[in-house]
């Protein structure tokens, strides 16, 4: 065991070999079930890392890379087994009754980069090798996976308004702003951005208003696509964890809340994009475009998990642990159709294979996708050129319009 706490090479050579077992011949290994086994392999496999990474530092290479993920399974369990297992606490004293020094380990990703940006991207890979990509969750695939208990509760009915807000509040907003905006006086140009002295409708804070409005559309719509890809990258891989998972999970799965989560998550987005655009142009100054753009984003948070409304929180959907479900669910499979097609799959980026895009992705996806990186580019580019766009007057308004009319006809005959 002392010998096993500092790591020689001979520990070393026993982690590597453990490390290339196959997942299922690992399980059922009685050496790796001891807690101070798995400790000891733990750490003499983040020792023969640091110990490869600086080798390959002095070989010329400019940035050590990042560790291998092939490790991930077997660092993990020794990461974790101490605090699955508390017995055997008094054996890791030495024989002067002292705890051994631990092996000292790089306290930050710094020492294997040489600039910021390879200081990030090494620590993200490190953390990915050893810990398992979460899964982030919403209120359908909470429906469809079957983790719910029973519909009669007042979580349950208040997740139903939910769907329920999500599925008529856009409608109506488009529908109210349409009628609401006078589209006769439409034309293309840039009078809107037009600059008059000590003017009340094109003063300086109109043009703040309109440059302000041009950066939040563009932001808006690019955090729509943002979350358009993370949603397709999720589906792919709750489709392919449902089908290679056993199949006593998929007795209370319901297929068609998934479905119709993606359906109306996309649609949300495309709706709540369009909603942002004609309520810039309806906005009489900045403070508005500020206020009316942040109240639509909570529109398509409803359903996230610990998102705008409480229903739903962490002890309700555990993302890490469906992570490392999808993981060891899928990887003995994407090992086999890496060998297969003769390229590595990753399946932490299987939105990075063709094979396994063109295998799991819906299709609601493929159509939502290229629209709203259409709506990027577009609808910031439709704001500056269209021209003309007014609040339609209301009956008050009109009528002292006519009483003006009136008085200015009755003063020219007059004079």
């Amino acid at each position: 065991l002392f010998v096993c706490l500092f790591a020689t090479p001979g520990v070393q050579r026993s982690a590597a070999a453990v490390s290339a077992m196959p997942l299922g011949l690992r399980k059922q290994g009685a050496g790796l079930n001891s807690v101070w086994t798995r400790l000891a392999l733990g750490r003499a496999l983040r020792q023969r890392r640091s110990q490869a990474d600086v080798e390959s530092c002095q070989d010329g290479a400019d940035v050590c890379a990042p560790p291998s993920r092939a490790l991930k399974q077997l660092r993990t369990e020794a990461r974790h087994g101490a605090a699955e297992d508390g017995e055997g606490e008094e054996q890791l004293l030495g024989e002067d009754g002292e705890e051994p020094e631990e092996p000292e380990e790089p306290a930050t990703a710094a020492e294997y980069a040489t600039n910021f940006r390879d200081m990030m991207q090494w620590a993200a890979e490190d953390k990915k090798s050893g810990d398992y990509v979460p899964i982030n969750g919403n209120l359908y695939q909470y429906w469809g996976l079957g983790i719910h208990e029973s519909w009669m509760s007042i979580r349950e009915l208040g997740l139903v308004s939910v769907v329920i807000v999500q599925c008529f509040a856009p409608p109506a907003c488009i529908i109210y702003f349409y009628y609401q905006i006078d589209w006769t006086g439409i034309e293309f140009g840039l009078s809107d951005w037009e600059y008059k002295y000590h003017s009340r409708h094109h003063g300086v804070s109109n043009i703040l208003k309109h440059f302000v409005a041009v950066m939040f559309l563009f932001m808006f719509a690019a955090n729509g696509a943002m979350v358009v890809h993370q949603q397709k990258v999720i589906a792919m891989k709750v489709n392919a964890m449902l089908e290679h998972c056993d199949k006593c999970f998929l007795d209370t799965v319901n297929i068609m809340w998934l479905h119709l989560g993606r359906l109306l998550n996309c649609v949300i987005i495309l709706e709540c994009i369009v909603i942002v655009y004609m309520a810039f142009v309806l906005s009489p100054g900045p403070v508005d475009v500020v206020f009316n753009a942040l109240a639509v984003t909570f529109l398509y948070n409803l359903d996230d998990i610990e998102g705008e409304m409480a229903f739903l929180g962490s002890d309700d959907w555990d993302g890490e642990e469906l992570g490392k479900f999808y993981y060891t669910t899928v990887a003995d499979a994407f090992a086999a159709e890496s060998e297969a097609c003769g390229v590595e799959i990753d399946p932490d980026d299987i939105e990075k294979s063709s094979v396994m895009v063109a295998k799991y992705i819906p299709w609601v996806f493929k159509v939502t996708e290229p629209l709203v990186y259409l709506m990027v580019v577009g609808l910031p580019f439709a704001y500056i050129f269209i021209s003309g766009l007014q609040d339609k007057d209301s009956p008050e308004e009109r009528d002292i319009s006519a009483l003006q009319e009136q008085v200015a006809k009755l003063m020219a005959a007059a004079q």
